[in-house]
């Protein structure tokens, strides 16, 4: 029964999240990509009014193949806080977080050398 349940949720959801975001996408795809999927990492062809001094905005600015260090970071602080809110959960988990923020640091250091 619950797990009959938690599938029923799960497709609603996503048809609710489909009905909310398919239509755009068939409207116009090219806007909904620069808008959706480009913007938000900064590689559309505007420029953000919000941008702030923030160590992502810092990092992406100033480092070369700073936007991946930056995404990467993101991803690792979801990973560390989303390991620390699991109701069960083991110490080694937190070594996943650390996959993200060490694997394009050392894809820098790589491009780096001759």
């Amino acid at each position: 029964m619950g797990r009959l349940a938690a599938v029923r949720a799960a497709v609603t959801a996503l048809a609710v999240a489909a009905a909310g975001v398919v239509p755009f996408a068939l409207v116009d795809p090219h806007a909904f990509v620069e808008h959706v999927m480009l913007f938000p990492l900064g590689a559309a062809g505007a420029g953000s009014p919000a941008i702030s001094p923030l160590p992502g905005q810092l990092l992406a600015t100033h480092v070369p193949g700073g936007r991946a260090v930056a995404a990467a970071d993101r991803v690792a602080l979801g990973l560390t806080l989303a390991m620390c809110l699991m109701p069960a959960t083991r110490f080694g988990y937190l070594v996943y977080p650390l996959v993200p923020a060490a694997w394009f640091r050392r894809d820098l250091r790589a491009t780096r050398t001759p």
